[in-house]
């Protein structure tokens, strides 16, 4: 089967961060250089979404598993719509019931799927081992089920970005966190979709942007180069310095002051727990 590239951040979102087809994209290891490409090229990888398997313990052969198709036709199919109403409208309270059910079993899928879901899986596992334990839990359906409704249960908010600092989108764009406090996916240069479980202040959009790129694994895309140059620059550190100096900690003030999740997770360790025991209820 002749191999083609495989969008883990599908191009109807990317387009979202357009003007006139192109955006500008900072890769994260190559010191700050900006260049301008069609969505087509960015978020992309060769057979992402293909895993092996041995046939039988008796057979040397292997069962090539491709599910970008499968999967991902539909479900990318289904959200473009949804996600240009609520940029066109600046509003998530148009939205059906179906429409918000779609969209957080998008945001789970969207997450799930990324670079940097694949890497935490590679990190405890072997390459292949890591792309079938991403694989078969992106196609179990009923754990997909699960978690998208615990996200319904969640507050839906749409924010606007600060005038100074519009949106950017990563390779790894759904920032999760599992105290509550505020799951993360920017739509645009001037909205980010965010859930949040507790009635705590969320982040702006200066905030926001600085996760993105501590989440990436290679691509920062932004409609704006001076946005990009101005992360790269770190020109917004006593803005994000006298936010978590601010009110109460919080997990995202964590990972924005010493920028490690597993130190991050350790801290709010008792909220991660319940967030799982939650979801194997």
């Amino acid at each position: 089967m002749k191999k083609y590239k495989q969008h883990y951040v599908p191009r109807s979102v990317l387009r979202n961060f357009a003007d006139s087809g192109s955006v500008f994209f900072l890769m994260k290891h190559e010191k700050g250089k900006i260049k301008k490409s069609a969505v087509e090229n960015l978020c992309a990888e060769k057979d992402f979404y293909c895993f092996s398997l041995e046939i039988s313990n008796r057979d040397t052969r292997k069962n090539h598993i491709d599910y970008d198709r499968k999967l991902f036709d539909k479900v990318d199919g289904m959200i473009a719509p949804i996600l240009l109403r609520i940029v066109s409208q600046g509003s998530v309270d148009h939205l059906t019931e179906y429409e918000k059910k779609s969209l957080a079993k998008y945001v789970v899928y969207q997450y799930m799927r990324s670079p940097a879901a694949k890497g935490i899986a590679t990190f405890l596992s072997s390459e292949e081992t890591a792309r079938q334990l991403q694989g078969w839990s992106l196609l179990d359906e009923e754990f997909i089920e699960r978690v998208s409704n615990m996200l319904c249960n969640h507050k839906l908010k749409l924010l606007r970005a600060e005038s100074s600092s519009p949106y950017i989108i990563s390779d790894s764009p759904v920032l999760w966190s599992s105290t509550g406090e505020g799951i993360y996916f920017p739509i645009s240069p001037d909205y980010c979709v965010c859930y949040q479980k507790k009635d705590v202040d969320v982040l702006d959009s200066i905030c926001v942007n600085e996760i993105e790129f501590l989440a990436s694994v290679r691509f920062n895309i932004s409609r704006s180069e001076e946005t990009l140059k101005g992360i790269w620059q770190e020109s917004h550190q006593q803005h994000i310095k006298s936010y978590c100096e601010s009110g109460s900690p919080s997990y995202w003030k964590c990972i924005l002051t010493c920028r490690d999740s597993s130190h991050c997770i350790k801290k709010f360790i008792d909220s991660f727990l319940e967030e799982i025991g939650t979801l194997l209820s």
